[in-house]
């Protein structure tokens, strides 16, 4: 069942499936070419930031202007679960899909940066926070009250952080490096954990929602 709300969120939004994949490949690149010294630190970051948030904020939007069909999907097999739980998949998803394409790109380009699974949970776990924050707030409030949300996390992401790590004031990667693989496994299980809450509580907010 899972799957196939999947392929749905990916099929309603699929032009920005496609950018996200361009996305996912094209920001480490381009940080490696235009500033090496934090391509280690910046570019997986942000390439995940703009993969997840921008996917969502236009799924988001795409379901807002078909709004009926939640409702017709109601009407099917699938339960209101399932159709809140799979974005969080999706979520899952295209965080795989930017650390698999970082990992090919490190090894297939010298110098880009090193492979730090204790990084890369680090940007996992921060990412996840904020969606997890995100998801209930628009379950409740819908996407027109919350659709700037994206933008200030992009615009932030845009211009903060490259200001705070060139400053050295945000260097998750040093961060990770200093981290023991008991505080990796803290750091996956806090994910893990805020994510079950977040997929909880947005499910008890959807199952109450006047989809009509």
């Amino acid at each position: 069942m899972l799957i196939h709300l999947i392929k749905k969120d990916i099929l309603i939004a699929k032009k920005y499936a496609m950018l996200v994949m361009v996305i996912g490949i094209v920001i480490p690149l381009f940080i490696f070419w235009r500033a090496q010294t934090y391509s280690g630190s910046l570019g997986f970051i942000l390439a995940v930031v703009f993969s997840e948030f921008m996917f969502c904020q236009n799924l988001s939007m795409k379901e807002n202007q078909y709004s009926n069909a939640a409702a017709l999907l109601c009407a099917t097999p699938y339960t209101r679960k399932e159709m809140v739980v799979s974005k969080y998949i999706l979520f899952v998803l295209i965080f795989l899909y930017c650390s698999i394409v970082y990992t090919i790109e490190i090894f297939l380009i010298p110098g880009m940066g090193k492979l730090d699974v204790k990084y890369m949970l680090t940007v996992f776990l921060v990412a996840s926070v904020v969606y997890s924050v995100y998801m209930p707030i628009q379950y409740q409030m819908g996407y027109e009250k919350t659709k700037l949300f994206f933008m200030a996390i992009l615009l932030a992401a845009s211009f903060g952080l490259p200001v705070l790590i060139a400053k050295g004031d945000l260097n998750v990667l040093s961060l990770a490096e200093q981290s023991s693989y008991v505080v990796v496994s803290i750091i996956l299980a806090t994910s893990i954990i805020i994510m079950i809450i977040s997929v909880m509580a947005s499910v008890k907010i959807y199952r109450k929602k006047d989809l009509a």
